[in-house]
């Protein structure tokens, strides 16, 4: 069954806000300043498009929210997002000039890689902005409980997350393919080169 978080789409944002804290906003603006103008941007898993609503709407910038949960984009649409529906797990990606994913990678563990290879061939860069230090990985029992029974978006709860090193080491596979990476804390925000470039 879907989390709350899932469900609700005020209840996401609040989890994130909650999680990132203070660098709420930062997380935002750094993959927003890594996008030029004049690009088409497609933000795989995009939730509550905040990175659209609040950073990029403003901008000349073609922008497309990709995601299985109807209720999210419902929300987005009446908002004016442009969005769509689709399962990446299952789907061809779309064609893109910046493809996005933020604070999602995790959920596809352990295909990951498939799933990066497949959105690189239909990319020109692919900025993906991964936590690697969160609740799941709390000493905390109760806290690191809630952070799973959260983060079901309809598919299972995902038990699996990056630490540092295990992120570092996904990004070893691409290291020619790297054109920037910013460490932060708690996430790492990396572009790579698609084969579209």
């Amino acid at each position: 069954m879907r989390s709350l978080t899932y469900q609700w789409p005020f209840l996401y944002k609040l989890a994130l806000r909650l999680s990132y804290r203070q660098r709420y906003r930062e997380r935002y603006l750094t993959v927003s300043n890594l996008i030029p103008d004049n690009v088409r941007v497609v933000d795989y898993c995009c939730g509550d498009a905040e990175i659209y609503t609040s950073y990029l709407r403003q901008r000349n910038i073609d922008y497309l929210g990709v995601d299985f949960n109807e209720r999210f984009l419902s929300a987005i649409r009446n908002r004016s997002v442009p969005c769509q529906k689709l399962n990446i797990r299952e789907a061809d990606p779309v064609v893109a000039d910046y493809s996005l994913m933020m604070g999602s990678l995790y959920q596809f563990i352990p295909t990951h890689v498939e799933l990066v290879d497949k959105i690189l061939r239909h990319s020109k860069r692919f900025i993906i902005a991964e936590p690697v230090k969160n609740h799941a990985q709390s000493t905390n029992w109760l806290v690191q409980r809630a952070a799973y029974l959260l983060n079901n978006p309809g598919d299972g709860i995902k038990k699996d997350r990056f630490t540092p090193q295990s992120f570092r080491d996904f990004l070893a596979k691409y290291k020619d393919l790297i054109v920037t990476c910013v460490e932060g804390d708690p996430e790492i925000v990396v572009v790579l080169r698609g084969a579209l470039e």
